[in-house]
């Protein structure tokens, strides 16, 4: 059964993070929901989004390098 975890537990031996979906065992989850440390999910999980200053692109991963001003060098672009 997927479950919201709303603190951090354990469940099955596995740490289990507050704010993330996890699926664990219906016995696991009727627990971990009468402890109110987890809420029954319904649905579909977003995708976690990549952490801040993570390159998506430019000279950091090989892109190409952009100007002072904003422009890409002459055969760059």
């Amino acid at each position: 059964m997927k479950v919201k975890v709303l603190r951090d537990t354990f469940a099955s031996g596995e740490l289990l993070r507050a704010g993330k979906v996890h699926d664990v065992a219906d016995d696991d989850a009727r627990v971990l929901i009468a402890m109110r440390k987890a809420e029954a999910f319904q649905g579909k999980e977003k995708p976690e989004k990549p952490a801040k200053g993570d390159s998506s692109g430019g000279a950091a991963d090989g892109g190409p390098q952009q100007g002072g001003d904003g422009t890409l060098p002459l055969g760059q672009g």
